[in-house]
């Protein structure tokens, strides 16, 4: 039975059953525009890991190496040595570990301005990625995408998706 046959309270079940079926899908779609997300943000970072998890508080995690060449175009570039390269990882949603490769080369005082300012803009970015991430979620997860997408399947009286 297709979508459009079926009475409204089977509509609303095929809805939600669509939306269980394309989840996989959906949340595949949602990652690959995060990394879009973050490579506008930060360039092409090789070494740089964006996680999605989408049943989580903390929807999204970085990590990974920033080398000079990403980090050139970061706000705080004017700050870091030609030659270093910075270890991040997003521990819990709270904590930010920095390391930089040379930190030797740098005074406490300015080692604590470098920190500050990569710990801010970091979390802006978390921000950032985990507001697209619910935007991206409420409209994929939307009645209306389901709708678009119900032709897809076919339907018992019910509304259950029948394979």
């Amino acid at each position: 039975m297709e979508y459009n046959e079926l009475s409204e309270e089977a509509k609303e079940n095929a809805r939600e059953n669509v939306k269980e079926a394309l989840s996989d899908y959906i949340d595949d779609n949602i990652y690959e525009l995060l990394n879009d997300k973050l490579a506008e943000e930060i360039g092409s970072a090789k070494d740089f890991t964006l996680e999605y998890i989408p049943d989580s508080f903390d929807k999204v995690a970085l990590y990974g190496k920033l080398h000079h060449d990403d980090i050139k175009n970061l706000p705080f570039a004017s700050l870091i040595n030609d030659d270093t390269s910075i270890n991040i990882n997003y521990t819990n949603g709270t904590n930010v570990n920095i390391e930089l490769s040379d930190e030797d080369s740098y005074t406490e005082e300015q080692l604590d301005t470098i920190e500050k300012e990569i710990e801010k803009w970091f979390n802006k970015i978390i921000i950032d990625l985990e507001a697209y991430a619910d935007d991206l979620n409420e409209d994929f997860y939307s009645d209306e995408f389901a709708e678009e997408r119900a032709d897809m399947f076919d339907f018992d009286v019910d509304g259950d998706i029948v394979y």
